[in-house]
């Protein structure tokens, strides 16, 4: 309930979301009542979910702090959202912080299923009466807010977050779409840029295609990473040219089969910042990480001023 424009969120996140969820009340001027989700599981895998306070939504403020990470985290999110908005909360504001259905939003070939898209279609469908509004970062494509129905999208960036104060630092970005979506944070930065050039029989290279970077820091920026090999690929092209070191910076770190692991065994690359988006990771890299090579920074930094 809103009182003197100060809103009263009642807040329900699965256990992976408790270090956002506690970020974002020591942050915001709102206040907040967690309610950590009890996730347990059956023994024939089936869920066993317990949602505190549910009963008390009805015509409240509620906040929803999604995993939403992969495929089983998405059942599991919507399987709470469901009884949540059939209790009519008077708002129900939903933080998906990486879509991972995001690469899948359009039919490429007859037949393929634009998964981005079916989702949408899922969360626009939830019952009651309330207003729906879904925050996400960095989404990967644009034109995947208007999938939505009935529901307010709000998309935020961490770029504004990054450091501005290195006027030895070069930006570059591994292709021409990051470009073009994420230049304009990097207003008044030096800038460069890497693409895929054919090179007779030996396919596709990566080439560096503008700017300079001899002497300088650089910095590569790009929305998501999956095997990193692009991003390797930029990092060899960026040194043969000359840079003085070379960092990176992804807001959703994918990561198939442990393919972090490259970075970690990698001089070449300095530092790798990344987002806490996808959790399960994160984690993993936590865990092993004991040189500090990956910088993994709070999402609730650019989510706190959107509730």
């Amino acid at each position: 309930m809103a009182t003197n424009n100060i809103t009263d969120y009642l807040v329900f996140h699965p256990k992976c979301r408790a270090t956002l969820a506690l970020s974002l009340v020591a942050r915001s001027k709102k206040t907040f009542t967690l309610k950590e989700i009890d996730q347990s599981i059956f023994p024939d895998k089936e869920p066993n979910f317990t949602l505190p306070s549910l009963h008390d939504c009805y015509n409240r403020d509620v906040l929803y702090i999604a995993d939403w990470s992969s495929p089983a985290a998405r059942w599991h999110d919507m399987l709470c959202l469901f009884p949540i908005a059939e209790r009519n909360p008077r708002t129900l504001t939903i933080i998906l912080p990486f879509l991972g259905s995001g690469t899948m939003e359009r039919e490429s070939a007859d037949g393929i299923i634009a998964t981005a898209n079916v989702e949408a279609k899922m969360l626009s469908v939830l019952p009651g009466r309330s207003l729906k509004r879904v925050i996400t970062i960095d989404l990967h494509t644009l034109q995947n807010q208007f999938y939505y129905a009935d529901t307010c999208v709000t998309m935020a960036s961490y770029m504004p977050h990054l450091e501005r104060d290195a006027p030895e630092r070069v930006i570059c970005f591994p292709d021409n779409g990051a470009k073009s979506r994420f230049a304009k944070y990097f207003e008044g930065c030096k800038i460069a840029l890497c693409g895929k050039q054919r090179h007779g029989e030996e396919g596709r290279k990566i080439t560096l295609e503008e700017g300079d970077v001899a002497g300088y820091d650089v910095l590569i920026v790009d929305d998501l990473v999956r095997t990193g090999g692009t991003l390797l690929a930029c990092a060899e092209v960026l040194k043969a040219h000359g840079a003085k070191s070379i960092s990176v910076f992804v807001t959703h770190s994918v990561f198939p089969n442990q393919s972090w692991a490259k970075f970690l065994e990698n001089d070449l690359i300095q530092r790798f910042i990344t987002t806490d988006s996808v959790y399960s990771i994160v984690e993993e890299i936590r865990a092993v990480d004991t040189k500090g090579k990956f910088d993994i920074r709070d999402l609730a930094e650019c989510l706190y001023q959107l509730l």
